[in-house]
């Protein structure tokens, strides 16, 4: 089990015997809040682990060393809320939306470089969930519009559901 923590440590727990803590990932000088876990090999066996924080990073941690190997930055200067990883056309991504000026990244997985920011996103959006239709859609919330989905390959914003009555703050597809 991987939890982040307001201490900024990325906390690792051993659920097959005690539950206990077992490790303590230290790199971010803010509060972590959000986790992702890339596969990135052919046996679909997890090699990164990434967090994102209130510092405007994110660290890309190897699971089997156990220790941050790069630090990402969001050239936006804003918290990071929430990370996902994907799949579209047999190539891993991953995308990070920020909390302060409603962006969305996209990065490349195999070279952890910001491909492109969707546009449109600053419409107070703030949950990006989940992607659906093999990656080429993400969902995102808007808990004062709705449910967003955005086009991967367009770039654009695909269909919306007017939730607006219900302050949808989380989806799941």
């Amino acid at each position: 089990l991987v939890s982040s923590s307001k201490k900024a440590s990325i906390l690792l727990w051993d659920c097959s015997k005690d539950f206990s803590l077992t490790k303590k990932l230290e790199g971010h000088y803010e509060s972590s809040n959000c986790l992702a876990i890339l596969s990135l090999n052919k046996t679909n066996t997890y090699k990164y682990l990434l967090s994102g924080g209130y510092d405007n990073t994110i660290k890309v941690w190897d699971i089997d060393q156990l220790k941050c190997i790069k630090t990402l930055t969001n050239d936006n200067n804003s918290c990071l809320t929430a990370l996902i990883t994907f799949k579209n056309e047999g190539k891993e991504y991953f995308a990070s939306s920020s909390y302060n000026n409603y962006t969305i990244v996209v990065w490349d997985a195999s070279d952890f470089k910001a491909l492109f920011i969707l546009d449109g996103y600053h419409r107070e959006g703030r949950h990006l969930s989940s992607t659906c239709n093999n990656g080429k859609l993400f969902i995102v919330s808007q808990h004062k519009l709705g449910v967003i989905f955005w086009d991967f390959e367009n770039r654009t914003e695909y269909k919306s559901i007017d939730t607006q009555r219900y302050r949808t703050k989380h989806t799941l597809f």
